[in-house]
C-alpha cells in the first residue's frame, strides 16, 4: 500500500488494517472522547465532532492502541496497588537476617576462652561487617 500497488497475497493484512482502523476510530469517539475533553479542557478537541475524531482515530490505530495500553496499565496499578508494602517487608527480613547474624557473632565473642578464639570471633565479626558495607 506504500508503494500504491496491490499484491493479494496481503489482502489479509489489508483487512485486518482496515478493521483495526474502525474499531479504533469507534473507540476513540465514543469510548474516550469525554475522557480527552475532561483532561484537557482547553484543547481544540472540544471544536471536533465525534466523526471527526473517529477518522483521527482510524487514521491513527496505533496511537490509539497505545492510549487503551496505558489505560489498562493504570487500571491494573490501581486494582494490584503498588508493591511497597512487599518491598518494605522484604528490607525487613534482611535487616533482621543481619542483626541475627551480628548477634550471634557478638555473642561467639563473649563465649570465646582463650585469646585466639577471640581473635577468630572478632575477625569473623569484622569480616561480617565489611560484608555489609559493601
Amino acid at each position: 500500500m506504500e508503494n500504491r500497488t496491490f499484491d493479494p497475497k496481503y489482502t489479509s493484512a489489508y483487512l485486518a488494517r482496515l478493521v483495526t482502523g474502525i474499531v479504533a476510530g469507534v473507540i476513540l469517539a465514543y469510548f474516550l472522547k469525554d475522557w480527552l475533553l475532561a483532561n484537557s479542557p482547553n484543547s481544540s478537541l472540544k471544536n471536533l465532532s465525534t466523526g471527526s475524531i473517529g477518522i483521527l482515530g482510524g487514521f491513527s490505530a496505533e496511537a490509539v492502541e497505545e492510549l487503551l495500553q496505558r489505560v489498562k496499565d493504570v487500571l491494573l496499578s490501581l486494582v494490584r496497588g503498588d508493591n511497597s508494602a512487599q518491598i518494605q517487608a522484604k528490607a525487613n527480613a534482611q535487616q533482621n537476617a543481619k542483626l541475627s547474624d551480628v548477634r550471634d557473632k557478638l555473642d561467639n565473642i563473649d563465649k570465646a576462652k582463650t585469646d585466639e578464639e577471640k581473635k577468630a570471633a572478632t575477625d569473623a565479626a569484622k569480616a561480617l561487617f565489611k560484608r555489609s558495607a559493601s
